[in-house]
């Protein structure tokens, strides 16, 4: 302050002195000094663009929005300064309360800055949380945590995430989908085991229903306990024997141990095929997280499941699956994130000639989110898997080796929150399974556009 001072004295009218003595200022936190620097510089050099930014982000600051508003325009005119004058311009928008224009203008600052993008998703957390719409709040504020966790900023994001579960009451919550979908080949598969007459290699449409909700039977500050229970219906248009109804109870235990948060996840499945009782299964689940800051988190887990077929032409996949794996999620800009996992798992018959039946799997999957513009939330994934059977299984045709196969799948998904409990859903399912027995390899699509509501 004492050179910049000396050079303002020295030369009055050197508008870059002033300016940066404004700087200082404002770094200093003397705003009433700053912004008189800001003017005298822009006085004698009216397209210092970076003097109109300060001044614009200074008069910002001091809640006069209207005001800003010319000096930020002026220095949005300059690319360099492009991005970071739109930013504080949709800053304006939002504490005048003019929402559309604030979240158009918080895309085009990201858009121009990625550097950005962890105070965007946190201001268009704001945004949405002062809508009313909780569901998109909470996605941004998520976003804004995984990509800024060691901050002031992402700390407040996580501040609004808890003001956010504190607002949910009692803690229960109800949903309920309707989706319309094309299969391109329709395979009676729901736990990943495919028995060959579940093949149909026959396409059809569908409509599914689903319903659910969950109700939190105890909280503290570092431990919940919540139950829940799950609808799903399918209706083909033609297939109709292959219309499949599950009921899901279940039941999870979240903790936190600081270095480390666990959870315990365990449910029951009933299933029937067309409108007969079919399939029962208990799933066990274990998992440990690690935050990680600045990163994301690392995620590893086991799963026991057990299931009994109760139709005869099925009872040869009853039996236990037994999986562990681990997950890295990673935080990424300007606006996802990105998760890893790799998972191994074995299937163990107790039917008579299940061993055909039984393998040891490895899949490995990737998954990008991305926030695109609208708000619209984006899913990119890839899985591969592969099952190495039972020698049994060489009694398949061509009869010699074991069978053997490799899955690969690829998922494309957009949702669109269009208010506080409504989202459009549209998505899309490849799949390819090769096999080294005939009746076992096949190609799947499957399209789907649907609607879901939430409370």
């Amino acid at each position: 302050m004492e050179l910049f001072d000396r050079a303002v004295a020295a030369d009055p009218n050197d508008a870059l002195a002033i300016y940066h003595r404004g700087v200082a200022r404002s770094k200093l936190g003397q705003q009433d000094q700053a912004m008189a620097d800001f003017e005298a510089a822009l006085a004698i050099r009216p397209d210092l663009d970076e003097a109109a930014l300060e001044l614009g982000i200074a008069l910002v600051e001091s809640g006069e929005i209207e005001k800003a508003r010319p000096r930020l325009e002026q220095a949005r005119g300059n690319p360099a300064l492009a991005a970071q004058a739109e930013f504080f311009l949709a800053i304006g928008q939002l504490r005048t309360e003019r929402y559309d224009e604030a979240r158009a203008g918080f895309e085009r600052a990201r858009a121009a800055n990625p550097d950005l993008s962890p105070a965007v998703s946190y201001y268009l957390g704001v945004i949405e949380y002062r809508a009313g719409h909780r569901t998109s709040a909470r996605e941004h504020f998520t976003a804004a945590s995984l990509q800024a966790p060691d901050t002031a900023l992402g700390r407040e994001a996580n501040a609004f995430l808890a003001i956010l579960d504190s607002q949910q009451g009692s803690g229960a919550t109800v949903y309920a989908g309707v989706s319309v979908q094309y299969d391109s080949n329709v395979i009676l598969a729901p736990t990943g085991d495919v028995a060959g007459q579940a093949i149909t290699d026959e396409a059809d449409g569908r409509t599914t229903i689903s319903a659910g909700g969950s109700y939190q039977l105890y909280r503290s500050d570092r431990s919940r306990v919540a139950f829940a229970y799950d609808f799903y219906q399918d209706l083909h248009f033609d297939l109709t024997e292959f219309n499949v109804q599950n009921h899901r109870p279940s039941l999870l235990v979240t903790g936190d141990f600081g270095l480390l948060q666990g959870a315990f996840a365990t449910q029951y499945d009933f299933y029937m095929l067309d409108n007969a009782n079919w399939l029962h299964s208990v799933t066990a689940a274990p998992m440990l997280v690690w935050p990680q800051r600045d990163f994301g988190r690392l995620e590893s887990y086991i799963r026991f499941q057990w299931r009994d077929y109760t139709q005869s032409r099925f009872d040869i996949l009853s039996g236990y699956n037994t999986a562990g794996g681990i997950r890295q999620v990673i935080g990424i800009k300007p606006a996802g994130f990105l998760w890893g996992s790799l998972e191994v798992d074995a299937q163990d018959s107790d039917a008579v000639n299940g061993e055909l039946y039984e393998y040891t799997g490895f899949q490995s999957e990737l998954l990008l989110s991305w926030v695109l513009p609208w708000s619209v939330i984006s899913e990119l994934g890839y899985r591969f898997r592969y099952e190495g059977y039972d020698d049994a299984s060489a009694a398949f045709l061509p009869v010699g080796a074991a069978r053997r196969d490799h899955e690969n799948r690829v998922t494309v998904a957009f949702r669109k929150n269009v208010s506080e409990m409504a989202s459009l859903v549209a998505a899309w399912v490849g799949t390819w399974n090769e096999s080294n027995k005939v009746d076992f390899e096949y190609d799947r699509n499957i399209v789907s556009l649907g609607v879901e509501l939430r409370y």
